[in-house]
């Protein structure tokens, strides 16, 4: 979504071939995740990590907290104020971040609010 309107061809195959391999990495890595998930007792996650998760406070997005994004193999992060040149397609360490915005969010809202 961040390159959409990349011109260079050189930059744009460089982008599908890391796409394609990361699309790999994904499915792979939320298949172990959800065989991990499947053996956690959230109730008790919740009860042990109590102070934690009050603090990190719900998503401002989905409404859902710590223990409820993980319930449904997501997590919260933090979102981070970017400048992004063509560069660093190739280049990774063109990436400056800006600022991080203190705010917990889950994941995929982060992402499905990106979209729009």
């Amino acid at each position: 979504m961040a390159y959409k309107g990349v011109k260079t061809e050189r930059l744009n195959k460089l982008l599908d071939k890391r796409a394609l391999a990361n699309k790999e990495l994904y499915e792979k890595l939320e298949k172990e995740c959800g065989a991990i998930l499947k053996k956690y007792d959230f109730d008790k996650l919740r009860a042990d990590n109590k102070k934690v998760v009050d603090d990190i406070g719900a998503c401002p997005i989905s409404a859902l907290d710590t223990i409820e994004a993980l319930e449904d193999g997501d997590c919260m992060c933090l979102a981070l104020s970017v400048n992004r040149p063509e560069a660093a397609i190739a280049d990774p360490s063109r990436l400056s971040i800006k600022a991080i915005i203190p705010t917990y969010l889950k994941a995929d809202s982060f992402l499905e609010s990106a979209k729009f």
